[in-house]
């Protein structure tokens, strides 16, 4: 099961799809985190995480995509 889940909306077929994603979202680098190193986000999820019949079209053709919009939502 994923930690977080967030409402994703992409331009399909000349269209505006909603779909939700469920995610691992972590963090770390940074004196935040008591690390010398730099500052890092990363975000998991596959094709099984998306709530949408096209979830494999979505993944494939969008993955990077998505993975951006969960990135703003963190304000990573």
């Amino acid at each position: 099961m994923r930690n977080y889940s967030a409402e994703i909306e992409i331009d399909y077929n000349d269209e505006t799809i909603t779909f939700e994603v469920a995610y691992d979202y972590k963090t770390g680098g940074s004196n935040f985190h008591g690390s010398d190193e730099p500052a890092w986000a990363e975000v998991d999820f596959n094709a099984q995480d998306i709530d949408h019949p096209n979830r494999d079209n979505f993944y494939k053709f969008s993955q990077d995509y998505i993975a951006e919009c969960i990135m703003d939502k963190h304000n990573a």
